[in-house]
């Protein structure tokens, strides 16, 4: 409902109700409506004025039209905006903008991608091995992401997702200087025959093919949520920093960062819209913490500080 009636549906019912009632009164007088009651008040011989009779029919011509084009505004008006087609929001948001032309195809789509958001994002970022002749540090990360699509009655779908991963050269005695092991779509945790996986075995990176990059497609149901996991680990130089960017709005990422190797490390996560943090974590020992909401492309960055075996 709109605003307006929101606003004076009490004052429209009294004006409306005023209006028939004085409707009403005109068919008595003329004797169209309890002829009985007029021929009481005056007396049998008594007719209305032809005036009267002719006021009379314009009143309820009057009350019809606006009775039948009320009730027709108040039915458009109860339907709720957010039940209506896509394409007929964008054309309350944007006037100028046909739905079917170019730029109404391209908000179409830039509003459905703004409504498939990640709740909770759960990353486990495992620090396996620090080589300080190579200068080098083996990075283990594993992302958990909760997808939904927040469109009531509209389905999201995508041929651009991806996933994406660019390996910086190292000196390391190995060729392989890292994989990916895993990226899959799970819709049904009890039902593993509707999950999707991405990846058919694992993707190795080598300093001659340094880069993986996978593009899929993705459709989601209004209000349907999945899990979009994913595996890699690569070396990578110390002097680099780990950068966490999630491509949709996230309203959480909780971040577990392990060190597994026989270092003590210190780190420095700098963090969207809010102070860094730094702290330092014991050989076989994790720190955890939450980053809040994140817009795409707002990257969470975890510095190398300082790293030194234990005295």
């Amino acid at each position: 409902m709109s605003n307006f009636f929101k606003k004076y549906w009490k004052t429209l019912i009294f004006s409306a109700g005023a209006y028939l009632l004085w409707v009403i009164f005109c068919l008595i007088y003329v004797k169209f409506l309890f002829p009985d009651v007029m021929t009481h008040l005056k007396d049998d011989s008594w007719k209305p004025s032809d005036f009267a009779i002719s006021y009379a029919a314009s009143a309820t011509d009057s009350l019809i039209f606006f009775a039948v084009v009320g009730l027709a505004i108040t039915l458009i008006s109860l339907r709720k905006p957010e039940e209506e087609k896509l394409a007929t929001k964008i054309e309350f948001i944007f006037p100028g903008a046909d739905p079917e032309s170019t730029l109404g195809k391209f908000l179409a789509n830039r509003i459905s991608a703004l409504a498939c958001v990640s709740p909770v994002t759960k990353r486990v970022i495992a620090i396996q091995e620090i080589s300080e002749a190579n200068d080098a540090v083996k990075v283990l990360s594993k992302n958990d992401c909760i997808i939904k699509n927040i469109h009531n009655n509209h389905e999201y779908a995508t041929d651009s997702m991806s996933f994406g991963i660019t390996a910086d050269e190292v000196n390391i005695d190995s060729d392989i200087i890292g994989e990916v092991n895993d990226i899959k779509i799970l819709f049904d945790l009890e039902d593993p025959s509707k999950n999707r996986h991405i990846l058919n075995g694992t993707q190795a990176l080598t300093n001659s093919n340094r880069e993986f990059k996978e593009t899929f497609s993705l459709s989601l149901e209004p209000g349907q949520v999945v899990n979009y996991q994913t595996s890699a680990w690569l070396w990578q130089p110390l002097k680099e920093s780990i950068r966490l960017s999630p491509p949709r709005f996230t309203e959480s990422q909780q971040i577990s960062l392990y060190n597994n190797t026989q270092h003590v490390i210190e780190f420095r996560v700098g963090i969207p819209n809010d102070e860094d943090l730094t702290f330092q974590v014991q050989p076989g020992r994790k720190h955890e913490f939450e980053v809040s909401c994140c817009s795409p492309g707002e990257k969470v960055i975890i510095h190398f500080e300082k790293w030194q075996l234990p005295d």
